[in-house]
């Protein structure tokens, strides 16, 4: 299943959270690797997610919404 699950809060580092299934990010690793080059993004791979985490909500909503654009599931909001 190709999902992406986020939300409001941060963690105690005060980085947003996405995780995304390996699926997803498969699908979209390329657009999220120019992301990662051109903003600090911290990309970690998890057993059964991908979790990207940002100190910038606006860097995580480009990678939702070129997750939407591929119609993959978004869960929350950021």
């Amino acid at each position: 299943m190709k999902y992406i699950k986020t939300g409001r809060k941060r963690d105690p580092q005060g980085y947003y959270i996405l995780l995304i299934a390996k699926e997803a990010f498969n699908e979209i690793r390329k657009q999220i690797e120019k992301i990662r080059e051109e903003k600090k993004i911290i990309v970690e791979e998890w057993p059964r997610e991908i979790c990207i985490k940002s100190k910038s909500r606006s860097i995580l909503k480009r990678i939702i919404n070129i997750a939407k654009a591929r119609r993959i599931t978004v869960e929350g909001e950021i």
